[in-house]
C-alpha cells in the first residue's frame, strides 16, 4: 500500500477515515494491466489499458466491469449478448439450464472446481451430541461415511460436475500424488456400514430404525440446513442414504437469525454442511482444539463442532513450523491418517464455480479464480 497516501491517516488511529480514503475507491493505484479511470458505485467500473504493464501491452483498449446483483438478470443479459464474460456464482440449477441452452451456439459456460471442500460437519461434543454414543463414536462415524454414495450425491446436486472429495486435497493438488496413498478410504458400501454399526451398541428396532441397546434411544439425528444455500436439499439426499442403515435423519431449516447465532451453531446436536476453502480449513487450524468455539472465546472459535484430538493438534502445530518439503509431506501423510482415519469430518465433493463467455472472447477463461489472466484476453 502507498505509504505516502495512507500512513498519515493510519497514524491518527482513525479507522473510518482510513477506510474512507479515495485510495480504496476511485483513486486506487495498482500494478495491473488495466488502470481504473471511472467508478460508479453499485453500477460499474471502467478500466483503460496500461501500456507499460510488466507482462506486456494488454490487447484490449478498455474493460468495463458491471455489478449485477440479481442472478436472473445476469443470466438474461448474458444470453442477450450484452456482456462478454459473466461470473455465474449462484443457483447451480440455473447455471446447468443455461449450459444446456447454449449448446451449439459457440458461447460457453465453463465450470471448474474451487478450493471449497463441501463436507458434513459433525458435532463431537459428548454433552451436545444427540443421540448419545452415536456421532462421538469413531466406528459409528465410519459407518455413516460408508453409507454415503458421493458419486450419486454429486449427480443429484450438480449433475456430476463436482469432483468427489476424500480429504482436503483436491484431485489436481500438486501434493496429491505424494499423499493420496495415505488417505484412509471410505467407499460407498452400506453393507460395510451395517457391519460396523453391528460392532457398536446400536441395533435395528422393529421399524428398522437403530436403537441403543443400553439406553433405548432411537438413532434420530438432527441435520441443520442453513438458509440461502442448497444445503436443505443436500441434507435430504444424505438423510436418504443414512436411512438405509437405520438412521432417522430429520432436516431442520434454520432461520437467518439462528444461522448467525454462533453459540447456537456450536451446540447443534447432529450434523450440518459446510464448505470452507482448503486454506480456511487448515490455514487457520479450523479443526484444532485451540479453535473450539466456547464461552471463553465468545463462541468465535472456527472449530464449531468441538473436535479435539491431541495427536492431530501436534501434527498441525508442527506443519505450521516446518519448511522442508519432504518433512511437510510426511506430516501431511500422518495428519491425513490421523484425522481422516478418525472421521473428523466427512468430505463430499469440491464446490464448482461457473463462468459464461461469448464465442468472441479469445483467451482462457476459467470458472475458478476468474480473471487471473485478464492481461491475455482479447475480443474478435
Amino acid at each position: 500500500m502507498p505509504k505516502h497516501v495512507l500512513e498519515p491517516i493510519y497514524l491518527r488511529n482513525d479507522a473510518e477515515a482510513y477506510m474512507a480514503n479515495p485510495y480504496f475507491g476511485p483513486e486506487f493505484m495498482g500494478l495491473g494491466p488495466y488502470r481504473l479511470v471511472k467508478w460508479e458505485p453499485g453500477s460499474y467500473m471502467e478500466f483503460s489499458r496500461f501500456d507499460d504493464y510488466y507482462r506486456g501491452r494488454p490487447p484490449l483498449d478498455r474493460v468495463i466491469l458491471r455489478f449485477i446483483s440479481d442472478f436472473n438478470t445476469l443470466v438474461s443479459v448474458a444470453l442477450a449478448g450484452s456482456v462478454d464474460v459473466a461470473d455465474l456464482a449462484g443457483n447451480v440449477e440455473a447455471v446447468l439450464t443455461m449450459k444446456r441452452r447454449l449448446e451449439g451456439t459457440g458461447h460457453q459456460v465453463r465450470t471448474d472446481p474451487t478450493d471449497n471442500v463441501r463436507h458434513i460437519e459433525i458435532q463431537h461434543r459428548p454433552e451436545a451430541a444427540r443421540p448419545r454414543f452415536a456421532l462421538t463414536d469413531r466406528t459409528v462415524r465410519a459407518a455413516l461415511y460408508h453409507a454415503i454414495d458421493r458419486k450419486a450425491f454429486t449427480e443429484a446436486t450438480v449433475e456430476g460436475l463436482s469432483p468427489i472429495a476424500d480429504s482436503w486435497f483436491r484431485p489436481d493438488d500438486p501434493l496429491r500424488k505424494d499423499v493420496e496413498n495415505w488417505i484412509p478410504q471410505f467407499p460407498y458400501d452400506p453393507a460395510r456400514g451395517q457391519q460396523l454399526l453391528a460392532q457398536t451398541s446400536w441395533a435395528r428396532g422393529p421399524d428398522g430404525t437403530l436403537v441403543h441397546r443400553d439406553t433405548g434411544e432411537r438413532f434420530e439425528l438432527e441435520m441443520w440446513a442453513k438458509p440461502g444455500t442448497n444445503t436443505e436439499r443436500e441434507l435430504e439426499i444424505i438423510a436418504d442414504f443414512w436411512k438405509a442403515v437405520g438412521v432417522a435423519g430429520k432436516v431442520i431449516p434454520l432461520t437467518a437469525a439462528r444461522a448467525n447465532d454462533r453459540e447456537l451453531l456450536a451446540q447443534h446436536p447432529g450434523v450440518t454442511t459446510s464448505s470452507p476453502t482448503y486454506t480456511d480449513l487448515f490455514g487457520v487450524l479450523r479443526l484444532h482444539s485451540s479453535q473450539v468455539a466456547s464461552p471463553a472465546n465468545r463462541w468465535s472459535g472456527r472449530n464449531s463442532g468441538g473436535y479435539a484430538n491431541p495427536a492431530a493438534d501436534a501434527l498441525q502445530d508442527r506443519l505450521a513450523l516446518t519448511i522442508d518439503k519432504d518433512q511437510r509431506i510426511e506430516l501431511h501423510r500422518q495428519l491425513l491418517q490421523e484425522m481422516m482415519g478418525d472421521v473428523a469430518l466427512m468430505p463430499l465433493d469440491w464446490e464448482i464455480h461457473s463462468v459464461f463467455y461469448t464465442r468472441s472472447v479469445k483467451g482462457e477463461v476459467t470458472g475458478f479464480e476468474r480473471g487471473w489472466n485478464v492481461y491475455e484476453w482479447d475480443k474478435e
